[in-house]
């Protein structure tokens, strides 16, 4: 899998393959999937976390 993830403030999310450069704006086959669902943020918030303990 190829995946980002971006949380903002605990209030949006952006997650998906998207690459943030023009290349992929213009000549790529990008996803992206952009939410403000509180339920939804949250399982990212605590996936982020687990993860970030353990590196």
């Amino acid at each position: 899998m190829h995946n980002k993830v971006g949380i903002f403030d605990g209030t949006g999310l952006v997650t998906g393959s998207y690459n943030w450069t023009n290349n992929a704006e213009y000549y790529s086959y990008e996803n992206a999937i952009f939410t403000d669902k509180k339920d939804i943020i949250g399982k990212y918030v605590k996936e982020f976390e687990k993860v970030w303990k353990e590196h």
